[in-house]
Order: C-alpha cells, then structure tokens, then sequence
C-alpha cells in the first residue's frame, strides 16, 4: 500500500519530500541550495514567527539526504533575514550571503564562509552598508563565484542619492570584504529581482524586472532589463530593455560554453502568467524566445535554472491555482537549443502538499537535479527538498532519442511526437493494461473515455506517469 501511494504521488526518477525542519509555530521560507565536492546539497532559508522578522537556518545533507550538518541557526545581532543565498568556490568553501538591516538604516548586504564540516572560518559580517531598499518581500539578492574565489553580487538598494530602487553590483573577496560596488542602472530607473551570471572572461550578465515608464511598478510598462559589467565594475552595456509586451517578472539566468545565455522568466498573456525561455548571445542580443509552460489556471511563476556538464538546462517553477492548496512544483530540463529533452512534469503537488511555492535547483556531479521549496502542508510554511534519482538519459545530438514526451501532467490526453514505430503500452494504478499497440510515426495521441486518475506509460523499458483529468 505505500508503494502505491508514492506511485500515485510523485512520477519515477524522484525520491519522496524530505523536510529540512518542521515548524508549525512558524514560517520557513525562501531556501537555496548548492552542491559541494563531495556530492552534499547545502541548504540555507529563512526561518521566522511572521513575515519580515527572519533569521537565518541552514542544513547540509548527503546525496542519499541523510543529516550531515542538522538545521542550524547562523547566530548573530541580525534583525531580519531576505532571501539567503548559498555558493560553493574552488577552495571547497561555503558562502552565504543575504540581506539584512545593519549599521545604516536600510538593507545591507551581508555575508559568513564556513568549510565542509560547518565551522565559521568568516563570521557574519555586514559586507557593504546599505541605507534603503524595496519592502521586504520584494528584497532580494544573488550571487556567483569565479575561479579566483571571487563573489559576485547583484542587490537591491536605494542610496540617499538616488531617486528609485535600483539593482547594485558588489563584489567580494574570499573574505567576503567589499571590492567594488555600482549602481547598474540610472538613479531614476526603478528595479528589483535581480539575477547575475558569469561568462568566461569574467564579464557579469544582469537582468532584472525595472519599469520603463515614469509610473513606478506599472504592471504593463516594466519588462526584463539586461546590463553587462566587467569585472573592474566598468558597464559594458548598459540597461536595455528585453521586452515589450505586458508584465515580465523573476528572471533567472545561466551561461553555456560558448557564453550563450539562457534567462527564464514569467510572462503574463494575458492575466495569466506562464514560463518563458531567452536566448541571448553575449551581448545581450534575443537569439530566442520560447514559451515553456501556459499556465490554463491562474498563475506560473519562475523558480530557478540551472545547466549540468551535459549542457541540459534543468527549469524549476511554482504554478498558483485561484484556491489554498493548488499551488505545486513543476520541472522540465531542454536543451541548449530549446528544444525539450523531459517535458513539463508535476514533481510535487496534491495531495501531498497544501501548496508549494518557491523552488531552487542545483545540479550534482552525476548530472541530477536536486530541489528545494517551501511548502504549506503540515500547518506552516516549511522548507523541502527532493532529488533525482536516476539521469532521464536524454543527451544533445546524435545520441538523443527520437521519440520525444510531449505531455503535461495533469492532462487531458496524451500525445507522443514519434519518429519510428513504437510500442505504447498504458496501464492504470491496479497495474491493469488498458491498451497495447505499435504506433507509427508522426504521432499517437490517446484520449481515452475513462475516469481521472493517475496512470502509466511504458515505452521500451520506462515507464512515465500521466494524471488525467477529464
């Protein structure tokens, strides 16, 4: 019987929901995670009795998500915690940076560095003063680390001589002491949600979500912004708006080999926000722009992106339905030329979870995805985590198969984009078959006459989950 709830729950390849601290009393939000050198996922979140008065947890777990680090408070005169954020650099040591209150009124950007075993080798330390900022839950901060153990931070900040919030760029020594700060766009150009990646000459890749109208926030005038900095803090290219049309929000960004970048964002069309997927060359020119998910209920917003040493790009994100208890977790990896590799996929959702928002993904060193969220079943907010258990097998090229899963789950019916005839056999959860066929190419699609429900299909030797709802 409980194989065949997890069966009924989560789809093959993925282990069960681990929580990092249950806390009922409480609210723990906002997790990162990162895997270090020997395979360890690194966990960070905010840990809070109300929104607003957060301090800082973190948790380090094996690949099989046993305890190697418990969930510990990262003790200081904090007085509350945005948005933590965790890497790992060359030297095999941690970093966490978040932003907090600090000496100057306003959020400051802070930062600690430990080892492996969890010792402070940097205490907490205010990294750079701060003296404003957006309201709380719009806070927020992210970061990358070269090979010459540099940090890379973009942060949301509003100094005395600025006229709007605005996105900084701050980079950190190894000891977490401020290098250089900018401000990356006009002082009168509003901006928040920042991401940042790297490229291979050292070059930092920004976007965000800033307004482009004199109306602060406008739903309808603020896009994605791009800008490009070198690492001495010059701006290379300076705020250019990506696009046009209705309200494009929480961009994520990641660099392949060649220095593409791949920026995954929400996009609303209209008054439904759905997942869409960029790519840039490395001066920020569209080389694509691809949906990856409409949301048909109510609202999809990005979680993370992140690209393993295959050069597949793993996308995590939330959808929110119109009621408490709708919200789950969504994965899809693609490759680097947009084309899906595993389509779009349920990884949690009901009824396990009462709702589920904010992923985060990284990538081990079998090329696996592990996320985290936080998630409302159990009576409060609290941080979870799961993890890919075996490798999809899908690779770029002439090794690539050629069938390829075109369904959604949950769906209506089922459709797969074949290529060479096929065997399909589906089966419901008593284990029962309910069809046995050789499909031809181009397609096979099966809408069946049978009640909602999870069931399987067997292509060769693996098996995929389909919910069905009528």
């Amino acid at each position: 019987m409980i194989t065949l709830l997890l069966l009924l729950l989560y789809p093959p390849g993925w282990s069960d929901d681990v929580p990092l601290k249950v806390d009922t009393a409480g609210i723990q939000v906002h997790a990162d995670i990162v895997i270090d050198t020997t395979n360890a996922s690194w966990l960070v979140w905010n840990d809070s009795v109300t929104f607003g008065t957060g301090v800082l947890f973190y948790s380090r777990r094996d690949e099989a998500g046993n305890i190697l680090i418990p969930p510990t408070h990262l003790a200081y005169d904090n007085i509350k915690v945005c948005r933590p954020r965790v890497g790992i650099d060359s030297s095999h040591k941690v970093h966490f940076i978040w932003e907090d209150y600090g000496s100057s009124p306003g959020f400051s950007l802070w930062h600690v560095k430990l080892d492996l075993a969890g010792t402070i080798l940097v205490p907490p330390h205010e990294a750079v003063s701060g003296y404003g900022g957006p309201p709380y839950l719009c806070c927020e901060s992210n970061f990358v680390i070269d090979n010459k153990n540099r940090l890379h931070a973009v942060w949301d900040q509003k100094k005395p001589e600025d006229g709007e919030c605005g996105i900084y760029y701050s980079q950190l020594d190894s000891l977490g002491d401020s290098i250089i700060t900018i401000r990356t766009i006009p002082s009168d150009t509003w901006a928040i949600y920042p991401a940042i990646a790297i490229d291979s000459d050292y070059n930092l890749h920004i976007t965000m979500r800033a307004s482009f109208s004199p109306t602060k926030g406008s739903a309808r005038e603020s896009g994605i912004g791009y800008v490009k900095v070198n690492d001495q803090g010059q701006i290379l290219i300076p705020l250019k708006r990506l696009t046009y049309f209705d309200a494009c929000i929480y961009p994520e960004i990641v660099t392949d080999r060649t220095d593409h970048l791949h920026l995954m964002y929400t996009r609303c069309l209209p008054s439904k926000h759905s997942i869409f997927l960029m790519k840039l060359d490395k001066y920020g020119n569209i080389l694509r722009d691809d949906t990856v998910y409409i949301n048909p209920a109510w609202a999809a917003y990005p979680g993370d992106i992140a690209i393993d040493e295959k050069q597949r790009l793993h996308l995590v994100w939330m959808i929110r339905g119109s009621a408490v208890g709708e919200g789950r977790i969504c994965y899809a990896m693609l490759d680097t030329a947009g084309n899906f590799l595993v389509d779009t996929m349920s990884i949690v959702f009901k009824p396990e979870t009462l709702g589920a928002e904010y992923p985060r993904i990284a990538i081990d060193s079998a090329n696996l995805a592990r996320v985290c969220w936080n998630d409302f079943r159990g009576g409060g907010h609290d941080v979870y985590y799961k993890w890919q258990t075996e490798d999809p097998g899908v690779f770029e090229g002439p090794e690539r198969p050629q069938n390829h899963l075109l369904f959604p789950s949950p769906a209506s019916r089922l459709e797969l984009k074949l290529t060479q005839k096929t065997k399909i056999e589906i089966f419901d959860v008593m284990g029962r078959r309910l069809l046995k066929t050789l499909a031809h190419p181009p397609l096979f699609t099966w809408t069946p006459n049978i009640p909602s429900g999870v069931y399987f299909i067997k292509l060769g030797h693996r098996t995929y989950p389909l919910v069905l709802i009528k």
